[in-house]
């Protein structure tokens, strides 16, 4: 498998801006059976961790988990829901869409993406262990001061 292929095993960030919103998130598309039970394993070996993690996420409210779950239950199924609705994913991932509004035009985005990307990291590292390094590009529009940014 070359490396162009290897994105969709590893923890994606995005970020896209439509017509009528944006939207930011993290998935891992296509989760590989032992990928996923490596996953389980890091929630077996500190559930409370994962739950914490788990429940700090959901206070947030904006965020939607989303992915394929399998059909039979996985592991010993010991623990809360909200811990087993992640749990039981194929692949899952994490997304919010807002409508356009003030904030995607203001120098407050940059503050804003990088605690939601705080979070994905979170989640990113204890899914597949040490994450690299994220690097974001922001395009601003030549003669845009976008709030003294140049």
């Amino acid at each position: 498998m070359t490396k162009a292929e290897q994105w969709k095993f590893r923890p994606v960030f995005y970020f896209e801006v439509m017509p009528e919103g944006y939207e930011y998130g993290m998935g891992f598309y296509e989760g590989r059976p032992a990928y996923m039970q490596a996953f389980r394993k890091k929630v077996d070996a500190a559930p409370d961790a994962f739950e914490r993690l788990v429940k700090d996420t959901a206070k947030m409210k904006e965020f939607v988990l989303y992915g394929d779950s399998y059909k039979r239950p996985m592991g010993k199924g010991d623990y809360s829901p909200a811990v087993m609705d992640w749990y039981q994913r194929k692949s899952l991932g994490l997304t919010a869409s807002r409508e356009i509004d003030d904030l995607l035009f203001s120098p407050e985005l940059v503050d804003f993406g990088n605690r939601r990307f705080a979070v994905f990291s979170r989640i990113g590292g204890f899914r597949c262990g040490r994450l690299g390094k994220i690097i974001a590009y922001v395009w601003i529009p030549k003669g845009d001061s976008c709030g003294g940014i140049k």
